[in-house]
């Protein structure tokens, strides 16, 4: 009995043992359990981690401290550094060549629906006119497709009304008009007609091309002014035949140098010789210009004695003829549709004026600073001759010196050139200007001068 009594007694110590122990044991697997993986975090208890080295290519976790857990604010992303000075803008700031499409087409849509029955495009008074009518037939002329497209019957009637205005002298010109213009309106019909012929298909068509091509020429040759005339006049022309007026200037000389060079004036004729001797007399450059006092800037004026900008007048009272834009991009092109070298001083004077007045937003020369509004007149005929003598120079981009609030010196002329008549185009299409000297409030011309523009930065967009 006494036996089982010690037996009793050894099993209750056991047993009070083992409680003991459970007892004791129990908050230490607690707490390991808390720092072990999927273990959820209570409000109660802080919660502690291990720390983790940071590398995310696979590699294996380090034993640490364990760590409070306090939040990291997300560093901010890296940004990118500015691109380099002349960068062009990222691509979707940049006009595609699908984009110039939309905005030719919508404006050529425009154009073309206030032709005529009879073919022709209207004037200010909605009389039928060659030179709006040229210019519409070479809008059509130079967009892909247009000629055998949509507009292939307003081709075909522009067409046969340009050649039914070509007179036995050879100008094209509209008869019953006063002033008739005729040097300004045969020289744009001359162009119309020379891109119309890979167009024309029939033996008749052809014939009639043939021959108002030959006459045109003939009569733009025979109408420049030679040594017999006036000095200011000699080797340019005039917006009509000089037997009948003395007004050579550069707008019109610029236009007949255009259409003589297309109809393909061999490259030694005498024209062009005497024509460059006209340009040197427009030109503010010193160095060649001995017919006037200039200030050597290398722009060009209206006409050896006339400038639309005006004059600067020195406190000695010297004065000399302002350069503007529009003439000096129809100087330069002038000059090589004349056979100048691109490295003549003649040309890298009229290009480095160029750069230095490099803009979109004005026609730059005509601001003043009583009415900084005058650098609008004659924007639209500036992008015209912008973009002509830029793609007659071949040039893709331009490097201008440094301008005041602007880092950007290489410009990519035509990606401006379409993202600027895009801003402009009015809802319906069409383009207008708010100055309305030289008739550019009249929505046809500034469309047209647009259009033709948009055609010559095609193949310099992209």
């Amino acid at each position: 009995m006494k036996g089982n009594l010690w037996i009793l007694a050894i099993l209750v110590l056991i047993a009070g043992i083992i409680v003991w122990l459970s007892v004791v044991m129990k908050p230490q697997v607690d707490k390991k359990e808390e720092a072990g993986p999927g273990t959820a975090p209570t409000a109660q208890k802080e919660v502690v981690v291990p720390a983790r080295t940071d590398d995310r290519s696979g590699g294996s976790e380090k034993s640490v401290t364990p760590t409070a857990v306090t939040p990291t604010p997300t560093p901010p992303a890296p940004q990118p550094a500015p691109p380099p000075v002349g960068t062009p803008p990222p691509l979707a700031t940049v006009p595609t060549a699908s984009g110039l499409e939309q905005t030719f087409e919508r404006g050529l849509t425009w154009l073309m629906n206030k032709q005529l029955e009879n073919g022709a495009l209207p004037d200010l008074e909605g009389k039928p006119d060659v030179a709006f009518t040229a210019m519409a037939l070479i809008c059509i002329e130079d967009a892909p497709g247009s000629v055998t497209g949509a507009h292939n019957t307003q081709f075909n009637k522009a067409l046969n009304y340009i050649l039914s205005k070509a007179q036995d002298d050879g100008s094209i010109i509209d008869p019953d008009k006063k002033p008739s213009f005729a040097i300004y309106k045969t020289a744009l019909g001359l162009m119309a007609l020379i891109e119309a012929k890979p167009s024309v298909n029939t033996p008749e068509m052809k014939d009639k091309l043939y021959v108002a091509i030959t006459g045109a020429t003939e009569y733009l040759t025979r109408a420049q002014y030679g040594p017999e005339s006036d000095q200011k006049d000699s080797g340019g022309w005039g917006y009509d035949e000089k037997k009948n007026t003395s007004n050579a200037n550069l707008s019109t000389t610029s236009y007949a140098l255009d259409a003589l060079n297309e109809s393909g004036l061999p490259k030694d004729s005498e024209v062009y010789k005497k024509a460059v001797e006209f340009l040197v007399k427009c030109q503010d450059n010193s160095e060649y210009n001995k017919f006037r006092f200039t200030l050597n800037s290398g722009g060009f004026a209206y006409s050896p004695v006339e400038s639309k900008a005006g004059k600067t007048v020195l406190p000695d009272g010297r004065e000399a003829y302002k350069p503007y834009g529009s003439m000096t991009y129809a100087g330069l092109k002038s000059f090589i549709y004349a056979n100048v070298a691109k490295d003549d001083p003649r040309v890298q004077s009229a290009f480095n004026w160029i750069k230095a007045n490099y803009t979109l937003d004005e026609n730059p020369g005509l601001r003043t600073d009583a009415d900084p509004n005058l650098g609008k007149q004659g924007l639209f005929y500036y992008y015209h001759t912008f973009a002509k003598a830029l793609d007659a120079y071949g040039v893709k981009v331009l490097v201008t010196p440094e301008q005041p609030g602007s880092a950007i010196r290489e410009r990519y002329w035509a990606r401006d050139l379409v993202t600027k008549l895009t801003s402009l185009q009015n809802p319906d299409g069409s383009w207008s200007n708010i100055q309305a000297r030289w008739w550019e409030d009249f929505p046809p011309l500034a469309t047209s001068y647009s259009l033709m523009a948009l055609n010559l930065c095609r193949k310099w967009v992209d």
